[in-house]
């Protein structure tokens, strides 16, 4: 069920996530584990991670994602968790934007601290 359906019946839930993950508001902790989950989704099914992504406001929202990401890695507390969030910045990498590519030295830096 969660590769495919769940993302889309918990798109309210994932945007919310979002808005508070990037509003800066939050501990380095919750903005950690929030991105987590969105890194999964991002893995688990791209198409869905894009539509999110969209409705969150298009390509400043992944743009937020990632510096959320970027800037919370180091709180990562489990080895899982860095994997996956290094994982995700790589397949973002794969798009070739330029606001992904303007961040490829703080990617490498969480590909590396895996």
């Amino acid at each position: 069920c969660f590769p495919l359906q769940a993302p889309a019946m918990l798109e309210p839930v994932l945007l919310k996530l979002h808005a508070m993950l990037t509003a800066g508001s939050e501990s380095e902790m919750v903005v950690a584990g929030g991105a987590t989950v969105l890194a999964r989704v991002l893995l688990q099914n791209q198409p869905a991670f894009g539509a999110l992504m969209t409705a969150a406001g298009g390509a400043g929202a992944v743009v937020a994602f990632m510096d959320a990401s970027l800037g919370s890695a180091d709180s990562l507390c489990t080895t899982k968790a860095r994997k996956l969030t290094a994982l995700a910045l790589c397949t973002l990498l794969a798009s070739g934007a330029p606001q992904v590519l303007e961040r490829l030295e703080a990617i490498f830096s969480v590909c590396t601290s895996v």
